[in-house]
């Protein structure tokens, strides 16, 4: 089951174009809830160097990141905002970095923080969905930026009616419920 999740984490970096090349620099907690680590082993399966915040000092994070030079950065979009901002009050320009991708969760994000985000960093943003309970979802791609693909080889995706739970006819809205293939130790069924 663990390797299923990770083999999904794994697919929505893969979505995303990072790739073995990347240095990956997570801007998160590291505590609480497994997102993170799903997160973080799935980028490490893709031989990506992959480092982290460690500490909750801002400053802290811009010397790691400094050093490592990351390509891309992970974490909620605010996160990232902030993140940016910090580095700007310091003198640094965030869009002289290394980053050319940042890999949006634990959060939305607006349209308009999307494009702050990318204005900031000098780079994509890649959303990417994903549950506790069910691991990595769905992920933006290169090519249809704006929309999530899910992981369909892994997940039955159905729109149903939260009372009837009956399936939701065509431009009707509907609660988004999932059954997943690949992790039988805690499958979720519908």
């Amino acid at each position: 089951s663990w390797q299923s999740v990770l083999g999904c984490s794994r697919k929505l970096f893969d979505l995303a174009g990072v790739g073995v090349q990347d240095r990956l620099f997570f801007l998160m907690p590291f505590t609480g809830s497994s997102g993170p680590w799903i997160m973080y082993e799935g980028a490490c399966s893709l031989c990506c160097g992959c480092g982290t915040a460690g500490s909750s000092e801002q400053a802290d994070h811009l010397l790691m990141a400094s050093n490592f030079q990351p390509t891309v950065l992970v974490g909620k979009p605010s996160r990232l905002r902030e993140f940016a901002v910090t580095a700007e009050d310091v003198g640094l320009n965030p869009s002289a970095m290394t980053v050319r991708n940042l890999i949006l969760t634990g959060e939305a994000a607006s349209g308009p923080l999307r494009e702050e985000l990318e204005r900031r960093w000098g780079a994509c943003c890649f959303d990417r969905y994903g549950l506790t309970e069910a691991g990595s979802v769905a992920g933006e791609c290169s090519a249809h930026r704006g929309g999530l693909h899910i992981l369909e080889e892994e997940f039955l995706a159905e729109a149903i009616d939260p009372v009837t739970t009956q399936p939701a006819g065509d431009g009707e809205l509907g609660e988004l419920v999932l059954t997943n293939f690949g992790r039988t130790a805690r499958p979720i069924i519908r």
